[in-house]
């Protein structure tokens, strides 16, 4: 039988242990309560593992599914999107780097050569004679 222990101060350096069954003991359940408790606990136990082994199932299956979408989904999927991204930027190069588009970046450099090849063909301006004297130091 399980017990309980108290201490009794009989005086200042005398103490008695007495031992008490726990059943009689104030605030305790008697024994023949204890195995319907432990019992009780253990089903409780038992209903919430299986409640969150469907949860996490249920949980795993949604992932799984969003997962699926997310990367395969025919117009939102990841592939379809990098594939609109590929075509977007092979636009822009395409504009930008077209030596037949005047507006792309090899037709403003071939204008601007242009220019600069009519500026260098012209007859230089003509100098001023004071700025045709040759200067004290070279001369």
């Amino acid at each position: 039988m399980i017990s309980s222990v108290s201490v009794k101060s009989l005086g200042e350096s005398d103490a008695v242990v007495q031992h008490a069954p726990v059943d009689r003991c104030p605030g305790s359940r008697r024994r023949a309560d204890q195995p319907n408790d432990t019992r009780m606990v253990e089903e409780s136990f038992a209903q919430l593992v299986l409640s969150l082994k469907a949860q996490i199932d249920g949980a795993g299956t949604i992932v799984s599914a969003a997962t699926d979408e997310l990367l395969n989904h025919p117009t939102r999927g990841v592939g379809a999107s990098l594939q609109l991204w590929r075509a977007s930027v092979e636009t822009l190069m395409e504009a930008t780097f077209n030596p037949d588009r005047a507006t792309s970046a090899f037709g403003r450099l071939d204008q601007i050569l242009a220019a600069a090849g009519q500026s260098h063909s012209r007859p230089p301006p003509v100098c001023s004679t004071r700025m045709q004297r040759t200067p004290p130091w070279l001369g």
